[in-house]
């Protein structure tokens, strides 16, 4: 078993939306936030090497969404995804498996490249793994929600691996609704210790904090039991990887 974590850049959102429940101070504290409420937060993914399968967790941001959403959370990008790829020492075509755990546009759409004449898959070679009961609960979504999700570029994707038809050893799967319906929380075993790549479960540390959710989650009761739940289950000793944190 190896991982590798890779640093996709940063979003700007509003602080005080981003993370709820706790101090302002506290935030200030842990963050550093402009005079419009303004903080940037970060994208990270993860590679896992396991049973014969590479697989990156949560490709980040596409370079080619809309100018609303570009201007909303002006995403910076300091090296393109191939060289973040690149530096943990995989080529784009290595990757045989690009798991979402959620089709929020931030989580996933990186996994596609605009180029003259389309929309094609950044990892050429791999399956798009993705929950068919999520997807499913998206096709019934009003158009001013579904906005946020980019399962629209699926198309581009050819057939899509389903979560429900697709194994691997040596990761566990919680599934997680507070957040959004269906998410995927893996949990990887590394033999020694458990990763948890949190996702929007747990996207900061500070949402670790009793009583802290963010404005983009559904539920906020429901989310805060799935946390507790979760992280009761994880052994002594082990990591957490935050998707938004700031490396």
């Amino acid at each position: 078993m190896k991982y590798s974590l890779i640093d996709l850049g940063t979003l700007k959102v509003n602080a005080f939306e981003m993370i709820m429940g706790v101090s302002e101070d506290l935030i200030r504290e842990h963050y550093e936030v402009d005079d419009y409420k303004q903080m940037r937060i970060g994208m990270q993914s993860l590679i896992v090497e396991t049973d014969g399968k590479i697989i990156i967790i949560d490709p980040g941001f596409a370079t080619f969404l809309s100018r609303s959403l570009s201007e909303t959370y002006d995403p910076l990008m300091e090296k393109s995804l191939e060289e973040a790829v690149r530096e943990a020492d995989y080529k784009m075509e290595d990757i045989t498996d690009v798991l979402f755990t959620h089709l929020h546009f931030d989580h996933g759409s990186g996994a596609f490249l605009r180029i003259v004449g389309g929309i094609v898959k950044a990892f050429p070679n791999a399956n798009y793994v993705i929950s068919k009961k999520q997807l499913d609960t998206l096709s019934s979504l009003p158009t001013e929600k579904s906005s946020t999700f980019f399962h629209k570029l699926l198309r581009f994707a050819g057939e899509v691996t389903y979560f429900e038809d697709w194994s691997v050893e040596g990761i566990r799967f919680n599934v997680s609704h507070g957040h959004t319906e269906h998410m995927l929380v893996p949990v990887i075993n590394t033999g020694d210790k458990d990763v948890l790549f949190a996702t929007d479960l747990i996207p900061m540390k500070l949402h670790s904090q009793k009583g802290a959710w963010s404005y983009y989650d559904d539920d906020k009761v429901l989310l805060e039991a799935e946390r507790m739940e979760i992280l009761g289950a994880l052994r002594p000793g082990s990591e957490l990887v935050y998707y938004h944190e700031l490396r």
